[in-house]
């Protein structure tokens, strides 16, 4: 018998395998699910031959929205570790 394809690291974080299926990463203040809500957040998630991470932020009252792609899922999860220090310490995510 074959074993399933695992969709989660030791750590938590979603597989290669899982991206690959569509599953997202994501973090919402609520943990709500990031792409039903306008909560702040961020998600890590694979579009074609990118990796993309979007992030919502609302810092003193006023909306901020990031998206960025990236070449390889290194930089897209430190991107994506930057994000969710911003988004829960409320901090402003535009540049």
């Amino acid at each position: 018998m074959t074993e399933s394809p695992k969709f989660t690291n030791a750590n938590g974080t979603l597989t290669r395998y899982a991206f690959g299926c569509g599953h997202v990463e994501s973090y919402t203040l609520t943990g709500g699910e990031y792409f039903s809500t306008n909560l702040p957040g961020v998600a890590l998630y694979r579009e074609g031959v990118y990796w993309r991470v979007s992030a919502h932020s609302e810092p003193f009252g006023h909306p901020e929205n990031v998206g960025e792609s990236f070449d390889t899922l290194t930089e897209a999860r430190e991107a994506f570790r930057k994000y969710k220090r911003m988004v829960k310490a409320g901090e402003s995510i535009s540049a």
